[in-house]
């Protein structure tokens, strides 16, 4: 069986222009091969592989009278366990 460990979660509401802040400084780390971000009690860096795995999606679900749209982005790699 295999073993998960979250090492960083963030979820709630944001400003559509904090929001593309947020994956802009993603999109930086993608391309300097590592990911810093800010946590609630610490900051994190996650190293990246050279290769990534992706999917995007974008979906609509009726909701009553409007229309709720998705946005998913995942990304997968391998790393070395650590020892």
């Amino acid at each position: 069986m295999s073993e998960k460990n979250v090492l960083f979660e963030s979820e709630g509401k944001a400003l559509t222009y904090d929001a593309g802040v947020l994956l802009r400084r993603i999109a930086d780390g993608l391309c300097k091969g590592q990911i810093e971000l800010d946590g609630e009690s610490e900051a994190v860096c996650i190293p990246l592989a050279n290769d990534v795995s992706m999917e995007i999606k974008i979906k609509d679900k009726a909701k009553g009278e409007a229309c709720k749209r998705v946005l998913e982005i995942e990304m997968k790699w391998l790393v070395p366990k650590p020892e």
